[in-house]
């Protein structure tokens, strides 16, 4: 819907996101904020002359006694309807949502502290369009089923794009300036009875426009539908939605510990011809074990279909032109007999070597093995996170006369795949279309923690110390363990989270760290890019080539229990290392929330230690922007977190930084003198302390 320039004046329900929240005991929570925190309230009127406020306070004096029997009747009325009006939360509000359908979750016991300790605990959680135009969210728990929930209000379907000077309207289906409740009806629960729910878990979930998609660390793929059963005539209601008969399909490349469904570009024909653009064409997947592998999911499907389990693509290569070099050529003997032990382990070595090579029905590509360590042992992939740097364009038509529906369609020309590993290294993989070239294109760590001179700095007592990452080339291990990694708001920025805690935000194409967000006392269990909503200001006026594009937000839940809002740095980050403003140009955090600090909480909960934040979704609408709001680069506001800890810190780094920039140079603890045989030995002192700030 488009607005003219009276919309500006939003009000705050329509400028706040909505950003659905899963916990470890399986609730679903829902989080609506501000994108930054509100204008600050106008200054209060400058006091009357004397002679006026004397004259103010007499008339007040005789209007007192006639307003307080008013006033008295007034606050009875307000006490009797006050059971009667639900009083409207400020923001940002989060609030349990209730699954009509579902049986309750009981309340969380603490015989165990372990994050996923209760059956119900979400490990996934997806949401997307179906094709018959309802927003859906489906959530994996840990007992092996999967909840297809229907959120009310509805989020408002995507529009066509809007020029700048009219944004669109963040109006959502059942909701309307005012605030709203959260609820939700449960579609259906589809049940995995490939995993072994405590042993394997949910690593892949996504929501097409025909239904679900899912897969286990144990490599069951899953396909279920969601149809709508509807009459002629019929008002389609939730009633009409329900799942339908499900195609598995069982990997044999597992166990998995991270699936990506994803839409890669098709070429021309393959794109005018499939006019269901919501489902995803492709899937990647990795392991410990396993190598980066990419997946045709139509075509997987279909030979599951048609041939029942998985086997082996007719173009994959043979071994037994391989297998016939060991054996005599004078042909004594036939079969297994005739060939001598150490022969038959030669063929044994050649037809396992073959068949890991082989690509699988519906396997597009997959990366070679690593090469061997200093020792000559086998290195592993010990791939935890995988995420598609650059989409890259549509390949070429084939050339090819065969008009066969099933071809698998080539992979996008310049696709760039990261996949973050176990030891906190970085690979960059770009697959070429039709190659079988497998070899990352890069490798590099990144080094969560302080760093070695971080390190020095805190042995010797130095505050103020940054712990940034370093990145170093030619390692065989970057530390700690990289948990997630996703795109940023930039398109050569990425997003990368560790398991201390650590969030850092880097330059895949330079490998450089830009910049760390600090105080996050939890491991992030998930992460987001929303869209900055634009300004009152840049909402009227107009749209300009020359103006820069609004910084992306990030929404993160780490397991301290906080749900965070950060910015991103509008301009280009300094180099961190050997600066003099390291606590300048970096993104910083909004809005905390704690996840206990909940509106409406249901009686058993009250007093109860609220579960860790696993999953978050966002609905996809972008929210109107408050007037006087800015771009999100300054303020920050809690809710349930003492935050003067951390703007007294933030103070006394902004000063420190001042008080370098005005100092020239310092040496052995005396301001500068000017002498020019020192100036060396002084720059070096000033360097070192000025990362010290």
């Amino acid at each position: 819907m488009q607005v003219d320039d009276q919309r500006a004046a939003a009000e705050p329900w329509e400028s706040a996101y909505r950003i659905f929240i899963a916990d470890a005991d399986g609730h679903l929570k829902v989080l609506r904020t501000l994108p930054a925190p509100p204008a600050p309230a106008p200054a209060p009127p400058t006091a009357p002359p004397k002679k006026d406020a004397d004259a103010a306070a007499a008339a007040a004096t005789e209007t007192t006694a006639e307003t307080d029997d008013a006033a008295e009747q007034a606050e009875g009325a307000a006490h009797d309807d006050e059971e009667e009006e639900e009083e409207a939360p400020t923001l940002p509000c989060l609030q349990i949502v209730p699954i009509e359908g579902r049986p309750k979750i009981p309340s969380p016991s603490f015989s165990s502290t372990s994050v996923n300790s209760s059956p119900h605990a979400v490990q996934k959680m997806a949401g997307g369009w179906l094709a018959s135009g309802h927003w859906v969210l489906a959530i994996a728990r840990k007992d092996a089923s999967i909840d297809v929930v229907l959120p009310l209000p509805q989020p408002q379907p995507q529009p066509q794009p809007q020029p700048q000077s009219q944004p669109r309207r963040a109006d959502r289906e059942g909701e309307g300036e005012e605030w709203a409740p959260q609820k939700a009806f449960l579609i259906a629960t589809l049940t995995e009875d490939n995993m072994r729910a405590g042993m394997e878990r949910w690593v892949g979930l996504s929501v097409g426009s025909s239904g679900i998609y899912s897969c286990t660390s144990a490599g069951a793929l899953r396909f279920t539908p969601v149809v709508r059963m509807k009459e002629p005539g019929e008002i389609l209601t939730v009633t009409n939605l329900t799942a339908g008969e499900a195609t598995v399909v069982k990997l044999r490349n597992a166990p998995l510990t991270h699936v990506v469904f994803t839409t890669l570009p098709r070429t021309a024909s393959a794109s005018a011809s499939n006019t269901n653009n919501s489902d995803p064409t492709h899937f990647l997947c990795g392991g410990h074990d396993v190598p980066l592998s990419i997946w045709h999911l139509p075509s997987a499907f279909a030979s599951t279909i048609a041939h029942g389990p998985l086997a082996i693509s007719p173009a994959a290569r043979d071994a037994s032109s391989a297998v016939q070099k060991v054996v005599p050529a004078d042909g004594a003997g036939e079969g297994e007999d005739a060939l001598s032990g150490k022969q038959k382990k030669r063929k044994r070595q050649i037809e396992a070597r073959n068949k890991a090579k082989e690509l699988r029905e519906g396997e597009v590509w997959r990366a070679k093995n690593l090469p061997n360590d200093a020792l000559s042992l086998q290195q592993k992939p010990n791939i935890s996170a995988i995420t598609i740097l650059s989409p890259g364009t549509a390949g070429p038509t084939p050339t090819s006369s065969n008009d066969d529906d099933d071809d698998i369609p080539p992979l996008p020309t310049g696709l760039q795949i990261g996949t973050a590993t176990k030891n906190g290294l970085l690979r960059i993989y770009q697959p070429e279309p039709g190659s079988a070239q497998g070899k990352a294109v890069a490798e590099f760590a990144c080094i969560g923690g302080k760093g070695v001179e971080g390190k020095k700095k805190e042995a010797q007592g130095v505050k103020g110390t940054m712990a940034i990452g370093l990145i170093k080339k030619g390692v065989a291990s970057g530390g700690a363990e990289v948990k997630l990694v996703e795109p940023g708001g930039k398109e050569s920025e990425l997003l990368v989270a560790d398991t201390q805690g650590k969030l850092y935000v880097l330059d895949w194409k330079t490998r450089r760290v830009l910049y760390q967000y600090p105080n996050i006392d939890g491991a992030i269990t998930s992460l987001l890019t929303l869209p900055s909503p634009p300004t009152a200001a840049k909402a009227t006026s107009k749209p300009s080539s020359s103006s820069p594009a609004a910084a992306a937000l990030i929404f993160s839940t780490s397991l301290d229990r906080i749900l965070r809002l950060h910015s991103t740095s509008e301009k280009e980050a300094a180099l961190l290392h050997g600066k003099a403003n390291v606590g300048r140009g970096r993104g910083k955090t909004l809005i905390s929330v704690f996840a206990g600090a909940m509106f409406d909480v249901e009686p058993e909960l009250e007093g109860t230690l609220p579960a860790a934040p696993v999953a978050a979704v966002w609905d996809g609408v972008v929210p109107l922007a408050l007037p006087g709001s800015t771009d999100g680069s300054v303020g920050e506001k809690k809710m349930g977190v003492d935050g003067d800890e951390e703007e007294e810190d933030e103070d006394e780094e902004d000063e420190e930084d001042d008080v370098w920039d005005e100092m020239d140079q310092v040496g052995d603890g005396k301001t500068g003198g000017g002498e020019e045989e020192e100036d060396v030995g002084r720059a070096r002192v000033v360097k070192k302390k000025r990362l010290a700030a």
